[in-house]
């Protein structure tokens, strides 16, 4: 129920990536900009913080973890394939799936460390965080 509860979800974010898309300006980096952008207001909509809680509940439930498992792959490869649409000059780099895959690591680690009160001087926000992805894929 939770597996397809969770690739719903997911179904609905693509659809709603892909309306949104249409509007992305011409410019590459701009483009990569706003899509991590609107990756980054997906992991902070407020279903995004119970898919947290059910991804940390199933590292300790195996039955969860299978049906987690299986939704979290279908997500990743909706995503950089959506990804890939959108970025088409990025996408032709060898590296591309691995590099959404990890901005997608960090916003759930941000999202994560955002409930916590750390000073600014030991935390990145997302500002900071977006500028250094789109600087590992822009060399």
């Amino acid at each position: 129920m939770v597996e397809a509860a969770l690739l719903k979800l997911a179904a609905e974010l693509v659809e709603q990536a892909l309306e949104r898309s249409a509007t992305l300006p011409d410019s590459v980096l701009e483009r990569c900009e706003r899509v991590l952008d609107m990756l980054w207001e997906v992991h902070n909509l407020p279903i995004a913080h119970v898919v947290t809680e059910l991804i940390v509940a199933a590292r300790t439930d195996p039955a969860l973890s299978r049906g987690v498992t299986a939704a979290t792959e279908y997500a990743h490869a909706l995503t950089v394939g959506i990804a890939a649409q959108v970025l088409p000059e990025l996408a032709a780099r060898a590296d591309f799936a691995d590099w959404i895959l990890t901005c997608v690591a960090t916003m759930r680690g941000l999202v994560v460390m955002a409930s916590l009160e750390i000073e600014p001087e030991h935390s990145v926000h997302w500002s900071r965080a977006r500028a250094l992805l789109v600087a590992a894929i822009s060399d």
